[in-house]
């Protein structure tokens, strides 16, 4: 196998098993994050990853269930779309805490005045793997459930979502 090969399998291992002790406390919001993001990856709430999908008229499956009423769901649809709104929370806290703990990381390296690349490219790798696989997940999710809606119903999010508080922006 080629070192490449190995180096990015030893990335993806430590992905899932990043859960080392760090000695920034915990409650503490990592350098490179908002304390906003933060607060929604441990809430179980996406930060802004569904915004592109949400923009252009996919729909986030937890406010369609949400407006199951104003959509007119049939049964079917509210079958395929409650698991659907369930795993948004679900992987956006898998994903979220991996994150939030792989910034720490990050953080740590830096105020231990750690000198080797290897273990940045490692660090920094680790947390775009994590979050490029939280918005892919996301954005699918949209996609997904946009297949189940029909024009009329995605015509009435689109309006639904526009006229909400806060003007549309992912809850």
């Amino acid at each position: 196998m080629k070192i490449c090969n190995v180096w990015k399998l030893s990335a993806l291992a430590s992905l899932f098993f990043s859960h080392a002790a760090y000695s920034q406390p915990v409650g503490e919001v990592p350098s490179g994050m908002s304390a906003a993001e933060v607060e929604s990856y441990q809430s179980s709430k996406p930060y802004n990853e569904l915004l592109p999908a949400e923009t252009y008229g996919y729909p986030d499956p937890r406010r369609v269930v949400e407006w199951q009423i104003q959509l007119e769901l049939t049964d079917e649809q509210l079958k395929k779309l409650r698991p659907m709104a369930n795993r948004i929370g679900r992987e956006t806290a898998l994903y979220g805490k991996k994150i939030i703990a792989n910034e720490r990381l990050l953080d740590d390296f830096f105020r231990k005045g750690e000198t080797d690349p290897m273990a940045l490219a490692n660090r920094v790798e680790n947390i775009g793997l994590l979050r490029w696989r939280l918005r892919f997940n996301l954005l699918s999710i949209c996609v997904s459930a946009r297949a189940i809606l029909t024009e009329a119903q995605l015509k009435t999010y689109r309006e639904l979502r526009n006229s909400s508080p806060g003007g549309g922006a992912a809850k």
